[in-house]
């Protein structure tokens, strides 16, 4: 959600800036008295005039300008996943660690047993979700592996609150 919170303001950002640069430049050439070059503000003008704020164009667009703010404000109010985990030290203490670096650190720990072949880790609120690549056409118990293996690495961290493994392992189908 940060990277699509990032792209919007980015978006909205260059408008703003594009908007700006383009007005400053017909006021410039309105003061010189030329025609407006890309913005036809003359023609609004007139259009502004002839139209009261109880006709439908005016309306929707204000529906529209209303409609763009309240998602504007949805994206930001969506609640986010911590970029952070707190987790015990040796020392008392708490320990900060990066999401990613833990989501890493489980995916190894399944990548390391024989049969897998490429793992990815999710961490929720209460879950670690694994998906587990294989080569295997029967992988037997390796799904059971992997947990006690992800469930293992999780504990050595330390976190300050247990998650509950699930493992999804994908193997070649038997011919």
């Amino acid at each position: 959600m940060r990277t699509v919170n990032r792209i919007v303001a980015a978006l909205v950002a260059l408008a703003f800036l594009v908007g700006g640069v383009l007005v400053a430049v017909e006021i410039v050439l309105g003061l010189a008295g030329r025609d407006p070059w890309i913005i036809p503000w003359d023609a609004w003008y007139r259009d502004a005039r002839q139209h009261d704020w109880a006709t439908a164009s005016v309306r929707w667009l204000f529906a529209a300008i209303g409609a763009a703010g309240v998602a504007l404000v949805g994206l930001q109010i969506v609640p986010r996943r911590p970029a952070t985990l707190p987790f015990r030290s040796d020392n008392d203490g708490e320990l900060v660690i990066g999401r990613k670096s833990v989501e890493s650190t489980l995916a190894r720990a399944a990548t390391r047993i024989d049969g897998v072949d490429r793992a990815s880790t999710r961490l929720g609120k209460t879950t670690v979700a694994v998906k587990a690549h294989s080569h295997r056409r029967d992988p037997g118990d390796l799904a059971g592996v992997v947990t006690d293996a992800v469930r293992n690495a999780h504990h050595r961290l330390q976190p300050n609150q247990t998650r509950d493994v699930r493992v999804q392992l994908k193997h070649r189908n038997r011919r």
